[in-house]
């Protein structure tokens, strides 16, 4: 998966150094569009044993004015290989300039080219991958 990278700027202060510009959380974010906005995501319900489709809250990370990430989710990426399934959503910014008074979670259901299969499934939209469930649960 192709990373989009960031970088900090900083300035050595008297104190130490000190980052000069930034506009989010600490955690690397893992997106393979440049136009896409990070989101997270976790299970809205467990999955069917065999089952290929996964209900799942998708939030977006970036100030969308309360508003949730509804009709703005993209197709996700997903790797597949045979202890895991990572899937990295993301969605389309909102227009303009936003307020972050925070926002509600999207209901998205997620299509997986295999089933899960006793697989980890992990969030890749961060880095490293968080674990959203094991395989043996």
């Amino acid at each position: 998966m192709p990373w989009r990278v960031r970088y900090l700027p900083v300035e050595a202060q008297p104190e130490g150094w000190r980052v000069t510009d930034f506009d989010g959380g600490c955690d690397l974010r893992a997106l393979d569009d440049p136009h896409l906005d990070p989101a997270s995501w976790t299970l809205a319900k467990r999955p069917t044993p065999g089952g290929r489709s996964l209900d799942v809250w998708v939030t977006a990370e970036r100030c969308a004015s309360g508003h949730s990430a509804e009709g703005r989710i993209e197709p996700p990426t997903v790797l597949v290989d045979d202890g895991r399934i990572i899937v990295t959503i993301g969605v389309r910014p909102r227009p303009g300039g936003q307020d972050c008074p925070g926002h509600p979670a999207a209901r998205y259901t997620l299509e997986l080219p295999e089933s899960l299969d006793g697989r980890d499934l992990l969030d890749g939209g961060v880095y490293p991958p968080v674990l959203v469930r094991a395989g043996s649960t």
